[in-house]
């Protein structure tokens, strides 16, 4: 069963919505996050597919950071469908029940586990 959501939300989107995260938002504007510095690393976007409301709901948003669902864990990240007509983020749920982003490294991780490499000799065949 799909969790109470708004009485607008079309029937195709509030299928994907998790019980737990009505709670959770994304105060930045699209532009906002695509403008961003750290946007590449933070971010995951797509297209909702056949799930798509045309004119309404074509896209998601993963975040990384989204504290809502304990960012900077690594291993999860928090979605979001962007509502087109009122510019804002509906919270669906976390990545690992809805499967948008297919394989998830934490930027931060991935950058501890390159700069370990980076500090280790090299050692030579000889």
């Amino acid at each position: 069963p799909s969790p109470p959501a708004p009485p607008d939300v079309p029937e195709m989107i509030r299928g994907l919505m998790t019980s737990g995260y009505a709670h959770c938002s994304i105060a930045q504007t699209w532009a906002d996050i695509v403008d961003s510095p750290d946007s590449k690393k933070r971010y995951r976007s797509g297209g909702l597919g056949k799930r798509m409301v045309p004119g309404e709901y074509r896209v998601w948003l993963c975040d990384g950071y989204d504290l809502c669902h304990g960012g900077l864990s690594g291993k999860d990240m928090m979605c979001y469908a962007f509502n087109e007509k009122l510019r804002s983020f509906l919270p669906l749920g976390p990545n690992s029940k809805l499967n948008f982003v297919k394989s998830i490294i934490h930027p931060d991780i991935l950058e501890r586990e390159k700069s370990k490499t980076a500090k280790t000799p090299i050692i030579g065949v000889g």
